[in-house]
């Protein structure tokens, strides 16, 4: 009898109607959604395959799990995938690839990427920050021949050398960046979501540091996106030269990542744990798996930051625009004033610009009803669109 567990579980729900998730998923964790956008990861234990719901710790096992939690058929989702079409090369990735990429091949790409001009890049400018902040990092941020920002990928390697354990982060790939996202498929249909990033090689955590001088670190600043711990610690005003920052690249396998963090954590003890993630429903409940494993296994609590927006980024964003702290208070009465500014200005340029800002934000975080109906029905020109 055919064990059902060793079928490719990503392929199979591929076939019964899921979709990747490109930017979520890694070389060995495909992520799927289903219709409603309920995500699954997908991992692989020796010869058998499994997933996990990240919003639901009941909703985890095998195929045969899978099914007998949703009340259907294995055999129905089975019949349904057919193994000759090779669904996954119909996604354009890969997974659970036997041979392990050779990550001197990533390194050697790396290395010979040029150093980031910090000062004229456009995607730092667009995210909003600080020049002088990233001047820390020149020398350290990498740039293609098309302007489009490299970060190094790390994860926890162990090796015996000369008849010692070895136990180091070391690089196993790198991302890239895009200044101009990829809107269409190669068979010129739109994405259903622009891809914005590139990664090469595998994936495992992305960090900054300006120098090794581990004991002088104050804070190690955790977030899903390299953007995310630069916006954090500029909205903090963190010095650039006492921080870690460390990206998950979206990964919330937390198991997967425990040998990576015990390593760095045991390197940086004296530092201040930052959790910064999302703030949605999968960013929320990382953050309470970390602040469960960090309060266990290293005896402390983190800081945890919760967004006023999507994301730290978005959060950065807002405060160059407010130009004071940001919580629910201060953003409705910046919208209030600038609405006044709006209705009050004499000049069209001005009037423009406070358009243009108002727009940004509400296209950040949405603005409340009232500020949103103080804006809308007021007399303005008729080419001035409401904020909806």
């Amino acid at each position: 009898m055919q064990d059902l567990t060793k079928l490719p579980l990503h392929e199979i729900l591929l076939s019964n109607g899921y979709t990747l998730d490109r930017e979520k998923s890694s070389r060995n964790n495909p992520v799927l959604c289903d219709d409603d956008g309920q995500k699954l990861v997908i991992s692989k234990k020796g010869e058998n395959y499994l997933y996990f719901n990240p919003n639901d710790d009941n909703d985890r096992g095998n195929i045969i799990s899978y099914a007998r939690i949703r009340g259907i058929s294995v055999q129905e989702l089975v019949k349904n995938y057919d193994p000759t079409k090779e669904v996954s090369l119909q996604t354009n990735q890969s997974f659970f690839q036997n041979k392990e990429q050779d990550p001197y091949r990533f390194i050697k790409q790396y290395n010979d990427f040029s150093e980031c001009v910090i000062a004229q890049n456009p995607l730092l400018q667009r995210r909003g920050f600080s020049a002088d902040m990233l001047q820390a990092y020149q020398g350290i941020l990498k740039q293609d021949e098309k302007g489009n920002l490299v970060t190094a990928q790390y994860k926890y390697k162990c090796f015996n050398h000369q008849d010692k354990e070895i136990q180091t982060i070391s690089m196993c790939g790198y991302t890239k960046r895009l200044n101009i996202p990829i809107t269409k498929n190669q068979d010129g249909t739109l994405k259903e979501r622009p891809l914005k990033n590139i990664n090469y090689g595998n994936k495992g955590f992305e960090i900054l540091l300006t120098n090794n001088d581990y004991s002088k670190m104050s804070h190690i600043i955790i977030t899903e996106s390299i953007f995310d711990s630069l916006a954090y610690m500029q909205m903090k005003n963190l010095d650039p030269h006492k921080c870690v920052l460390l990206s998950t690249s979206g990964n919330f396998n937390l198991e997967s990542q425990k040998m990576s963090f015990e390593h760095i954590f045991d390197k940086v003890c004296n530092a201040r744990i930052v959790l910064a993630f999302d703030n949605d429903e999968q960013g929320r409940k990382y953050t309470k798996d970390m602040e469960r494993y960090i309060a266990y296994e290293r005896n402390k609590l983190p800081i945890t930051y919760t967004p006023f927006a999507k994301d730290c980024n978005d959060d950065l964003k807002l405060m160059n625009l407010i130009k004071k702290p940001l919580n629910k208070e201060s953003y409705q009465q910046w919208a209030n004033y600038t609405i006044y500014q709006y209705k009050h200005a004499r000049s069209s340029n001005d009037r423009a610009l406070l358009l243009h800002n108002l727009r940004k934000a509400n296209n950040i975080k949405s603005l409340d009803e009232e500020n949103k109906q103080a804006f809308n029905t007021m007399l303005k020109h008729k080419r001035v669109k409401d904020i909806q």
